[in-house]
């Protein structure tokens, strides 16, 4: 998820990096649809092809189609998909690769780190995460999160992880790891709550 005036950071960085991975694809899922029209533009200027994913526009016309394999029919014709559809998001983390943290490329101050981790995706943020700074220092003490300062960072970083499977899955483990870990903590608080409860 994005916020505004993020959008030229990652369409430079997917356009920089796609010169080395030609296969890369990109999922821009814009917090507020309102933005729409504006991101089809950048992108039409780009000349990136691009699906919009709305409720008028389904991302598949087949009854029963996996995701996956919609995933992959519109990958064959376009370079991003848009997600400007509510409740689908959770959904497409197992296919990516990498997760840049909207917000935190501008002030805004960072989303939700919670959701890629459940997935294992590796995860980069910039350097305005302060509105999910507990998690985001908890998730860079065990090594499950990627800070960025810098456009030469990010791009540094993003060709790291996607060249490195190692480094991928380090990050992926630790990530998914810490949320396993504090999962289970609330579990415990829950059970002996429930048992004072009964």
């Amino acid at each position: 998820m994005w916020a505004p005036g993020e959008l030229d950071v990652y369409l430079d960085l997917y356009q920089e990096t796609k010169a080395h991975y030609k296969d890369l694809k990109l999922i821009l899922a814009p917090r507020h649809f309102g933005w729409q029209q504006e991101l089809i533009a950048k992108l039409e200027t780009r000349g990136l092809v691009s699906f919009i994913w709305t409720d008028k526009t389904p991302l598949s016309t087949v009854p029963d189609e996996p995701l996956s394999s919609a995933l992959d029919r519109v990958f064959e014709a376009c370079d991003v998909l848009v997600v400007c559809k509510l409740g689908e998001l959770f959904s497409l983390y197992p296919y990516a690769s990498l997760f840049f943290l909207g917000g935190t490329f501008v002030p805004v101050g960072g989303h939700n780190l919670l959701e890629p981790a459940v997935w294992g995706v590796p995860t980069i943020i910039g350097p305005y995460y302060q509105n999910c700074k507990d998690i985001a220092d908890r998730l860079d003490a065990v090594g499950g999160i990627i800070k960025v300062n810098s456009f030469p960072q990010l791009y540094e970083e993003t060709v790291h992880v996607l060249s490195d499977a190692n480094y991928h899955d380090y990050i992926s483990t630790r990530s998914y790891s810490w949320l396993e870990a504090e999962a289970k903590h609330v579990e415990s608080v829950l059970e002996i709550l429930w048992a004072r409860l009964r």
